[in-house]
């Protein structure tokens, strides 16, 4: 189950693996704060998901801090 406060801060290109389709990739959290680093195209209406694999530390900080800077504008 994913917690509703812990949605994705926002999607990035994955410019270093994308070819022919936009690939975007996001870090999202679970209300059991367990990562996860989602990578995805949208094709037409859809979307696919590519992979989804548990984020590195570094990402897991990145989000953190990144969770933190919105909560304080809000």
């Amino acid at each position: 189950q994913v917690d509703e406060r812990a949605r994705p801060v926002h999607a990035v290109p994955d410019v270093r693996h994308s070819r022919k389709d936009a690939r975007y990739a996001v870090v999202v959290a679970t209300d059991q704060n367990k990562y996860l680093r989602v990578v995805y195209i949208e094709a037409g209406k859809a979307i696919k998901i590519i992979h989804a694999r548990k984020a590195s530390k570094e990402l897991i900080t990145l989000y953190e801090k990144a969770v933190e800077d919105i909560e304080k504008t809000n």
